[in-house]
Protein backbone atom coordinates (compact mmCIF):
# COMPACT_ATOMS: atom_id res chain seq x y z
CA UNK A 1 0.00 0.00 0.00
CA UNK A 2 1.38 3.35 -1.08
CA UNK A 3 2.25 6.18 1.65
CA UNK A 4 -0.24 9.08 1.73
CA UNK A 5 1.41 12.66 2.15
CA UNK A 6 -1.04 15.47 1.43
CA UNK A 7 0.49 17.24 -1.28
CA UNK A 8 2.01 20.12 1.01
CA UNK A 9 3.88 17.61 3.10
CA UNK A 10 2.00 18.11 6.00
CA UNK A 11 3.09 15.03 8.02
CA UNK A 12 6.26 16.51 7.99
CA UNK A 13 5.82 19.72 8.92
CA UNK A 14 3.29 18.71 11.35
CA UNK A 15 6.04 16.58 13.14
CA UNK A 16 8.90 19.20 13.19
CA UNK A 17 6.49 21.54 14.52
CA UNK A 18 4.97 19.27 16.99
CA UNK A 19 8.85 18.99 18.82
CA UNK A 20 9.81 22.28 18.34
CA UNK A 21 6.19 23.69 20.14
CA UNK A 22 4.94 20.50 22.42
CA UNK A 23 1.49 20.31 23.11
CA UNK A 24 2.16 19.03 26.42
CA UNK A 25 5.29 20.55 27.78
CA UNK A 26 6.71 23.94 28.14
CA UNK A 27 9.81 21.75 30.13
CA UNK A 28 12.83 21.76 27.85
CA UNK A 29 14.30 18.89 30.21
CA UNK A 30 10.82 16.64 29.70
CA UNK A 31 11.46 17.51 25.42
CA UNK A 32 14.51 16.24 26.02
CA UNK A 33 13.46 12.77 27.37
CA UNK A 34 11.01 12.01 24.70
CA UNK A 35 11.17 9.52 21.83
CA UNK A 36 10.32 9.02 18.58
CA UNK A 37 6.90 8.11 18.91
CA UNK A 38 6.99 11.06 21.55
CA UNK A 39 7.10 13.72 18.92
CA UNK A 40 4.91 11.83 15.83
CA UNK A 41 1.95 11.89 18.54
CA UNK A 42 2.84 15.92 19.53
CA UNK A 43 2.60 15.71 15.38
CA UNK A 44 -0.60 14.45 15.45
CA UNK A 45 -1.72 16.85 18.10
CA UNK A 46 -0.40 19.61 15.73
CA UNK A 47 -2.29 18.28 12.79
CA UNK A 48 -5.33 17.95 14.70
CA UNK A 49 -5.16 21.72 16.44
CA UNK A 50 -4.62 22.98 13.07
CA UNK A 51 -8.03 22.00 12.10
CA UNK A 52 -10.98 23.88 11.67
CA UNK A 53 -13.80 23.00 14.95
CA UNK A 54 -11.53 20.71 16.51
CA UNK A 55 -8.64 23.09 17.59
CA UNK A 56 -11.13 25.03 19.64
CA UNK A 57 -11.48 21.22 21.93
CA UNK A 58 -7.52 21.30 22.12
CA UNK A 59 -6.80 25.01 23.56
CA UNK A 60 -8.70 24.95 27.16
CA UNK A 61 -7.22 21.56 28.08
CA UNK A 62 -4.63 21.36 31.49
CA UNK A 63 -1.68 20.68 31.30
CA UNK A 64 -2.11 17.05 32.93
CA UNK A 65 -4.80 15.85 30.60
CA UNK A 66 -2.59 17.30 27.70
CA UNK A 67 0.18 14.83 28.63
CA UNK A 68 -1.60 11.52 29.42
CA UNK A 69 -3.37 12.49 25.44
CA UNK A 70 0.30 12.79 24.28
CA UNK A 71 1.04 9.78 26.20
CA UNK A 72 -1.82 7.28 24.99
CA UNK A 73 -0.88 8.60 21.31
CA UNK A 74 2.55 7.75 21.64
CA UNK A 75 1.80 4.26 23.43
CA UNK A 76 -0.69 3.28 20.35
CA UNK A 77 2.34 4.14 17.39
CA UNK A 78 4.64 2.37 19.44
CA UNK A 79 2.25 -0.77 19.54
CA UNK A 80 1.70 -0.54 15.70
CA UNK A 81 5.14 -0.12 15.22
CA UNK A 82 5.89 -2.96 17.39
CA UNK A 83 3.14 -5.41 15.40
CA UNK A 84 4.24 -4.48 12.26
CA UNK A 85 8.09 -5.27 12.73
CA UNK A 86 6.12 -8.63 14.14
CA UNK A 87 7.63 -8.15 17.71
CA UNK A 88 6.84 -10.99 20.54
CA UNK A 89 5.19 -9.05 23.25
CA UNK A 90 8.71 -10.42 25.34
CA UNK A 91 10.97 -8.79 22.56
CA UNK A 92 8.60 -5.28 22.69
CA UNK A 93 9.08 -5.25 26.57
CA UNK A 94 12.46 -5.65 26.41
CA UNK A 95 12.99 -2.79 24.24
CA UNK A 96 10.59 -0.61 25.44
CA UNK A 97 12.98 -0.79 28.49
CA UNK A 98 15.64 -0.35 26.42
CA UNK A 99 14.36 2.30 25.14
CA UNK A 100 12.84 3.97 28.66
CA UNK A 101 16.88 3.07 30.37
CA UNK A 102 17.97 5.09 27.59
CA UNK A 103 15.59 8.31 28.51
CA UNK A 104 16.11 7.93 32.08
CA UNK A 105 19.80 8.32 31.57
CA UNK A 106 21.39 12.40 31.32
CA UNK A 107 21.41 13.86 28.24
CA UNK A 108 25.54 14.33 26.80
CA UNK A 109 25.53 18.17 27.02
Amino acid sequence: MPTILCADNSAQSNYEYGKKYPYDTPNQEEREQSDWADWAARGVVSDLCDRRSIKWGFQEVDEDIRKEIVSSLAAIIRYSAEQERGLTPRAADWLRQRQQARLAQPANR
